[in-house]
């Protein structure tokens, strides 16, 4: 369905190991496993259609295994590493990455840097500007945002999320589409921000940081659909299709030749991390994107690595990220409350209602960010 393919499939085929079939090129097949080519067909008609030949049931096993090869993590990050079209970071994101690793750095200087792109200097004002942050009063440049209500670490923040973003080039529309990577990237960061905020003191979580983990931890998503457009469309339709499976689920099954499978299958948030070391963007955040669907890590940066994660279980409440929808009264995979020990139950729902609180501003913010 989610290839627009009227389908009747024999009922030999639900039950081999691996399905190899033409992809339109006179030199290629594709190769699929068949778990994930039944994942793909359940909702069809099935019927007996042709008898398989006596040879088939003899296939050597180093057929069906060479068929069934995925190169190395590391192979595939070479070979990633080597597209020529893999973006660079965006000038803006170098300038402010400069800045925040330099302790002499001020508010005016910062200021100065985010103003040069007024799309962005707008954002940020319109933000400071919000009732989530209670200043009453008139905000009329960046630097009043700085001092006045937002912060130094947490304007850098938002800067550098929307200048590195700026580097890709995709549809505004679908489940996976710009839009919705803000929406789920605003939401998750300022629910990030709001939980960093109640579980620890800033000498070890830093709120700043949760909001940039939650703001950029999807970044592989936007490579994947700025590097492989054709098989980004199909993704989005397989999302659309089957919206109580979370993302991690689906790339896996995604159809694709050569490189833009490998790549994709593997997952948005290897690759995310992967770009975002390559961009030297701090290690909590390389952490966050790399780590934000794995419930057993436990490294260094597992404090905003949890809060991401709880943050995106909490919004896919509402149908908002890459988790899959899930049912409101679903309990939490990751034990924050035992994690942190200082939350509980109802102040982590107070949080979430208070964000929530504001999706007609976060739903607009991400338009025009998507704009």
């Amino acid at each position: 369905m989610a290839y627009k393919m009227p389908l009747i499939v024999d009922r030999n085929l639900m039950t081999d190991q691996r399905i190899f079939f033409k992809c339109g090129t006179h030199n290629s097949l594709i190769s699929l496993d068949g778990d994930d080519f039944q994942y793909l067909c359940s909702s069809v008609p099935k019927a007996v259609i042709a008898n398989p030949r006596s040879a088939d049931d003899q296939l050597d096993e180093s057929v069906i295994q060479e068929g069934a090869q995925r190169s190395t993590i590391d192979e595939i990050k070479e070979k990633l590493g080597k597209v020529s079209r893999l973006p660079a970071m965006p000038p803006m994101a170098y300038q402010i990455v400069r800045l925040v690793n330099d302790a002499e750095t001020t508010a005016e200087q910062l200021s100065e840097v985010v103003e040069l792109d007024p799309s962005i200097a707008m954002q940020i004002m319109r933000y400071a500007g919000s009732p989530y942050y209670g200043y009453r009063g008139t905000i009329d440049s960046v630097q009043d945002a700085i001092t006045r209500v937002l912060g130094f670490d947490l304007v850098s923040n938002i800067a550098l999320g929307i200048a590195s973003a700026k580097a890709f080039h995709i549809d505004k529309e679908g489940p996976l589409g710009l839009k919705a990577f803000w929406r789920h990237s605003l939401y998750s960061a300022m629910l990030s921000q709001a939980i960093a905020r109640k579980v620890g003191d800033i000498g070890k979580i830093n709120p700043s940081t949760a909001y940039l983990g939650g703001l950029l931890h999807n970044m592989g998503v936007l490579l994947i659909g700025h590097l492989f457009p054709p098989e980004f469309k199909m993704l989005n339709k397989l999302v659309e299709n089957h919206p109580g499976d979370s993302l991690q689920v689906l790339e896996k099954r995604i159809i694709g030749l050569g490189q833009a499978k490998q790549v994709i299958d593997l997952g948005h948030s290897q690759i995310g991390s992967w770009l975002m070391g390559n961009w030297n963007m701090p290690a909590e955040i390389v952490a966050c994107c790399e780590y934000h669907h794995d419930e057993n890590y436990s490294g260094e940066y597992a404090d905003y690595v949890q809060i991401v994660q709880v943050s995106n279980q909490l919004l896919a409440r509402e149908g908002i990220g890459d988790c899959g929808v899930v049912e409101s009264s679903e309990e939490l995979s990751t034990d924050v409350l035992q994690s942190f020990n200082v939350l509980s139950a109802e102040e982590l729902e107070a949080l979430f209602i208070n964000v929530m609180e504001m999706c007609g501003e976060i739903d607009e913010l991400a338009g025009r960010m998507a704009a």
